[in-house]
């Protein structure tokens, strides 16, 4: 399930890591998260068991239904008319598609234009290998791309086809306003109050939960739900209404919810700014409550304040107000740390994973990730080689020691929970590394008993396009022999042909979570709802905010026993 962005990057990245050499070994199972299918003119698919709830204006190029079950028809004309009275012709001006599209189009149309025995329209890798020598078209997954300017909504660089149940757009809000992905932030001008609104009416709420029980039933096993929301505008009211849903006619499986806020958000307003901050705020407070664990995302180094300092990689460049290049790196984590219950090789149930992750009613975990992950050898730059494939160890149970090459992942780990600083000897936690050569398993007795699951897959981290390049190469250092002459000094530039890298992800439950929920909830009590306009228009009323301070004040107590008596709604006192 998903009303955020960053599934459609995550989607791109499974997709591009699918293995068809049956000589070349992987560890990803990928039917976990994708699905067997055929068209009406049975065609095989193998499609995401997604569902993307999204608002109108959002596709851009994309139709509703996508392009698998129906392909895109002819340009109509006067004589398809299905009268003989005078017809008038309006014409809509088309979106614009980038580069990219137009080569993924042109790729699709010379696969289906093959005589083959079956056809499978699984995605357009096939046709890579079949065309690439034969006329001099370089595959779009070869070819550079630069769509870091070009790219306006997520379906402007979604590479693998949707199933028609798997989009549901909400067609009585213009969220983007025209401003798209990569917007200014003003165009997500809707409240939690008003996702949540939009979720009860009958419509919405029979559509989205009817999409998901044809996801449920398509399952063998069904274990759970993996819940991907934007918390900054509405999104996170709907994420609520789905949640409890899940909690009415799946009550037995788990959720694992990642709450995303982008770090493009800026604004202009004081009274958009609290409206955005209240979205956040009231959205922790209620996820975390029906979700099994709930693991904040975002690149900034707080949950509430949208000026806070973004998180730097040592070996990237990003723009914190291009959605499309900070979702790639929130797509990368969690395509690596989703590895734990998708290896082939005993994997952990989901079930199993959030009870690893939430001992003693702590409902909030922490993540990061090491990108590039070098390993054991401190002097090694990143892998680029996607000939290089290395064994697969999977650890799994209650550890009193630490995986082989953690101390060296704890050196480039960067925490991807609103700059909660992760520890290197946490409560419990869930290691994964991707496809480092120099990565060996081992133990190492530790003083304090850990709960921990190490996974190692044998399978890098796939870079190819739309990734965007955001990886960093250095330029070599020139060593003069007069020793009198200075070294040239080394300087960073994008390295625009990184087609995969290692990576490790880490997701923990640590102590020092507090520190990231403190703030949010000084700033929840310190928000004096009845003065901002555009919390009124929404229907938040003063009692219902001391709902979400009192909700934020048990989240905080699971990790905070410290008594605090400033603990109470700050509107108390004008209760005279």
């Amino acid at each position: 399930m998903s009303t955020s962005n960053v599934t459609r990057e995550l989607v791109t990245i499974q997709e591009s890591s699918f293995v068809y050499d049956s000589t070349t070994p992987t560890d990803i199972n990928h039917d976990f998260l994708f699905r067997d299918g055929r068209t009406p003119l049975r065609q095989e698919t193998y499609t995401p068991r997604v569902l993307c709830v999204d608002v109108q204006g959002s596709l851009h190029t994309l139709p509703a239904l996508g392009t698998l079950y129906s392909p895109p028809h002819s340009h109509p004309s006067t004589s398809d008319a299905a009268w003989e009275g005078p017809v008038q012709m309006i014409h809509q001006l088309s979106q614009e598609k980038n580069q990219y599209l137009m080569d993924l189009e042109e790729e699709e149309k010379r696969y289906n234009s093959q005589p083959t025995d079956e056809d499978k329209d699984i995605c357009v890798d096939d046709l890579i290998v079949s065309t690439k020598g034969e006329d001099n078209t370089t595959a779009s997954t070869e070819k550079i791309y630069d769509l870091s300017k070009s790219v306006r909504v997520w379906s402007d660089f979604l590479r693998p086809h949707l199933h028609p149940n798997s989009i549901y757009l909400l067609n009585s809000l213009h969220v983007y306003g025209g401003r798209g992905l990569a917007g200014d932030g003003e165009g997500d001008l809707w409240g939690f109050p008003s996702g949540t609104t939009v979720f009860q009416r009958e419509d919405v709420e029979e559509e989205i939960t009817d999409r998901i029980r044809l996801l449920a039933e398509s399952c063998n096993s069904l274990q759970g739900f993996q819940l991907l929301s934007d918390v900054h505008n509405g999104m996170g009211g709907v994420s609520s209404g789905i949640l409890h849903h899940f909690a009415d006619d799946y009550g037995s499986k788990d959720t694992i919810t990642f709450a995303i806020t982008p770090p493009h958000l800026s604004p202009t307003t004081t009274q958009t700014r609290l409206l955005t901050q209240a979205a956040i705020l009231q959205s922790y407070a209620e996820l975390s409550q029906l979700s099994s664990v709930l693991v904040p995302l975002c690149l900034r180094k707080s949950i509430f304040d949208l000026t806070a300092p973004v998180v730097s990689f040592p070996s990237l460049l990003y723009q914190e107000d291009n959605a499309y290049l900070s979702s790639s790196i929130l797509g990368a984590f969690l395509e690596t740390a989703s590895t734990v219950y998708r290896t082939r090789t005993d994997p952990l149930p989901l079930a199993a994973l959030t009870h690893l992750l939430t001992p003693t009613g702590r409902k909030v975990a922490g993540a990061g990730i090491v990108l590039p992950y070098k390993g054991l050898n401190e002097d090694s730059e990143v892998e680029y080689s996607e000939s290089e494939r290395w064994g697969s160890v999977v650890e799994r149970g209650d550890r009193k020691g630490m995986c082989g090459g953690e101390r060296e992942m704890w050196r480039g780990l960067v925490p991807l929970s609103a700059g909660a600083c992760l520890t290197n000897n946490p409560i419990s936690e869930v290691q994964v590394v991707r496809g480092n050569s120099s990565t060996k398993s081992s133990r190492e007795e530790n003083k304090s008993p850990l709960e921990r699951c190490c996974v190692r897959a044998v399978d890098p981290l796939k870079t190819t396009p739309p990734f965007p390049a955001i990886f960093t190469k250095l330029t070599p250092t020139t060593f003069n022999r007069d020793p009198s002459m200075r070294k040239t000094k080394p300087v960073r530039v994008v390295d625009e042909r990184v087609r995969s890298v290692s990576s490790a992800g880490v997701i923990q439950q640590c102590p020092s979570l507090c520190q990231m929920l403190r703030p949010a909830l000084t700033a929840a009590q310190g928000l004096d709802v009845t003065k901002v306009t555009l919390l009124q228009e929404e229907g938040l009323d003063k009692d219902a905010w001391c709902g979400v301070v009192e909700g934020l004040q048990k989240l905080l107590l699971a990790y905070d026993t410290t008594p605090n008596q400033e603990m109470e709604c700050s509107d108390d006192d004008d209760d005279d």
